[in-house]
């Protein structure tokens, strides 16, 4: 877990947290509730992936959430498209991409609206999968959470968990050679002390990280 300041474009990373089991809710309900008292206090929302539960642990702790425009990306479109794949539904899927790429950036509510219909047709078009029907339901009942940036511009949020991403990327190397639970946490509290920050740009810029803290004025 990381948080950045509102003024800041730098992300601080938090000790690490190893719990066993599967992500889910529940282990993301114990990661949450190890924040110091003293940044919770200052956390005004939370940029996630979505994970089982964010929503019940947002609301619980009065935090505005932000979904990661990244994942939903890979889901709808960028995973196929890097590896160039024939896809089932390809051209309705592209149309419901573009409404998706324009209804979390515009600030025309009247467009949004518009949108919206337009994805709830596409939706129940037959070429389309029942996953991804699904989850275009699902972004239509979570649309606010990908608005948010631009609900809240007060709060420079972040609009993927780009930065966090990354450092996951490399923590994976640095414990790529451990092969007990404790050594690894203990390595990866040593190396995250050692390498405390990392460069988390404004929406703009698309590097973002999971917690956004208030600055104090």
């Amino acid at each position: 877990m990381a948080v950045k300041p509102t003024d800041a474009s730098t992300a601080f990373f938090l000790d690490p947290v190893l719990i066993q089991g599967p992500e889910n809710g529940a282990n993301w309900a114990l990661a949450l509730a190890t924040l110091p008292p003293a940044v919770a206090a200052r956390v005004r929302a939370l940029v996630t992936d979505g994970f089982g539960g964010h929503k019940r642990e947002a609301r619980g702790r009065g935090w505005l959430v932000q979904r990661c425009h990244r994942h939903l990306d890979a889901i709808l479109w960028g995973v196929y498209a890097r590896r160039k794949r024939r896809l089932r539904g390809g051209k309705i899927r592209k149309a419901i991409y573009d409404a998706v790429v324009e209804i979390r950036s515009t600030a025309d509510l009247r467009r949004v609206a518009e949108l919206g219909l337009a994805l709830r047709r596409y939706a129940r078009h037959p070429d389309l999968t029942d996953r991804i029907r699904g989850v275009v339901r699902r972004l239509l009942h979570d649309l606010a959470s990908f608005r948010t940036y631009l609900d809240y511009p007060e709060l420079n949020l972040p609009t993927t968990t780009n930065a966090v991403e990354s450092r996951n990327n490399l923590m994976r190397e640095v414990l790529s050679c451990v092969n007990n639970p404790t050594a690894a946490l203990l390595r990866a509290r040593a190396y995250t002390r050692l390498h405390p920050s990392i460069t988390c740009n404004s929406h703009e810029n698309q590097q973002k990280p999971c917690l956004h803290p208030q600055v104090a004025d």
